[in-house]
């Protein structure tokens, strides 16, 4: 058995700096525990489900977006996160975000309208 990590990354260019956003177990950990900060751990789907809430909670997604930068821009603190998030590059950064938690598990995948056709016979037969 060939075991594969849980790892997935996504480029963003934003604010003339060319950065990558990256998320595994780790960055799941950190997400959990600094968004429910002051009422315990909040569980990872329910912080997806606020990022698509009309509008995200805004500490929500700097959080998320300072956690996803940490691998690789470990000086980039919650402040700078936030600022690239209010910067004209925010809609690209949150697209980005999406992409990459959406990408790493597996959601946002529609299923098929028009499924193949069945063929050979049917299982009733």
């Amino acid at each position: 058995m060939s075991l594969v990590a849980f790892y997935d990354e996504e480029p963003l260019e934003a604010c003339g700096e060319k950065l990558t956003l990256a998320i595994d177990f780790s960055t799941i950990d950190v997400i959990e525990h600094i968004a429910g900060e002051q009422g315990g751990i909040v569980q990872f789907p329910n912080v997806v489900a606020m990022l698509y809430a009309d509008p995200p909670p805004l500490s929500v997604s700097g959080k998320v977006l300072w956690a996803l930068l940490r691998r690789h821009h470990e000086d980039v603190s919650l402040d700078q996160a936030a600022g690239l998030m209010f910067s004209e590059h925010g809609n690209r950064v949150a697209q980005a975000m999406l992409t990459l938690i959406n990408r790493a598990m597996n959601l946002g995948k529609a299923k098929d309208k028009n499924p193949p056709r069945r063929r050979g016979a049917s299982k009733t037969s």
